[in-house]
C-alpha cells in the first residue's frame, strides 16, 4: 500500500503517464529549438538576400539605362553630322553665288563629251576653283549617302529617297562623273553601292539649269 492509499498497482499506470507527458514537453522543447534556430537563420540571411536582390535590380536598371543613352547619344551625333551636313550644301550655293563664273562653267560644260580635268586643260584659278568645288560637292554626297544607308530610321527621318533624288540629279553632270570615275578608290563603299545602283539614272543627260 502507498501513500495515500493507493496501491502498487497503480504506480506503472502513473509512472507511464508522467514520462508520457514529459516526454511531450521534451519534444514540443526540441521542435520550438529547430523552429527558433530556423527563424534566427532566416533573420540572419535576409539582409544578404535583399541586398543581392536590390544589387540584381540596380544592376539592371544601370543596363537600361546605359542602352538608353547609347542609343540617345548616337542618335544626337548622327543628327548633328547631318546638321553639318546641309550646310556644306549650303555652302556650295554660297560659293557659286560669291564665284559666278564656276556656276558659268557648270552651266557651258553640262553636255561636256570629253575629259575635262585633263594634262593639256588650262590650270587656271577657274581651273582650280571648278575642281574644289566638284569635290566639295563629292564629299557631302559620299557623307551623307554613307551616315543614311546604315540606319533605317534616319533615312525615314530625314526624306532619304529626296535626298537621293537629288544627289542622282547632280551626278549627271559630265565634270562630276569625270572626277568620280578617275578617283573612284577615294569614295566610301556605301556611296560607290549607290552609284552603281544608280547608274542608268545618273547617266542620262544633264539639265544645265541644276547649276
Amino acid at each position: 500500500m502507498l501513500l495515500g492509499g493507493k496501491s502498487n498497482s497503480d504506480a506503472p499506470a502513473v509512472t507511464f503517464l508522467f514520462n508520457k507527458i514529459v516526454g511531450h514537453n521534451d519534444r514540443d522543447k526540441h521542435d520550438k529549438s529547430v523552429h527558433d534556430l530556423i527563424v534566427r537563420q532566416a533573420i540572419k540571411t535576409m539582409p544578404d538576400t535583399i541586398i543581392s536582390a536590390i544589387g540584381g535590380i540596380i544592376a539592371l536598371v544601370a543596363l537600361v539605362v546605359a542602352i538608353y543613352t547609347y542609343v540617345i547619344t548616337r542618335k544626337h551625333l548622327i543628327i548633328d553630322r547631318m546638321h553639318k551636313f546641309s550646310e556644306r550644301l549650303l555652302d556650295t550655293d554660297r560659293l557659286l553665288i560669291g564665284q559666278p563664273s564656276i556656276a558659268r562653267i557648270m552651266y557651258n560644260e553640262a553636255n561636256r563629251q570629253t575629259p575635262f580635268f585633263h594634262a593639256g586643260a588650262d590650270h587656271n584659278d577657274d581651273y582650280f576653283m571648278l575642281k574644289s568645288f566638284i569635290y566639295l560637292q563629292l564629299n557631302c554626297f559620299d557623307e551623307f549617302v554613307s551616315i543614311l544607308r546604315s540606319d533605317a530610321t534616319l533615312r525615314s527621318m530625314l526624306e532619304f529617297d529626296a535626298w537621293a533624288n537629288y544627289i542622282v540629279v547632280k551626278m549627271r553632270h559630265p565634270l562630276l562623273r569625270e572626277i568620280y570615275e578617275t578617283e573612284q578608290d577615294i569614295w566610301g563603299t556605301r556611296f560607290r553601292e549607290f552609284v552603281d545602283e544608280n547608274r542608268e539614272r545618273i547617266n542620262k543627260p544633264c539639265d544645265p539649269e541644276i547649276y
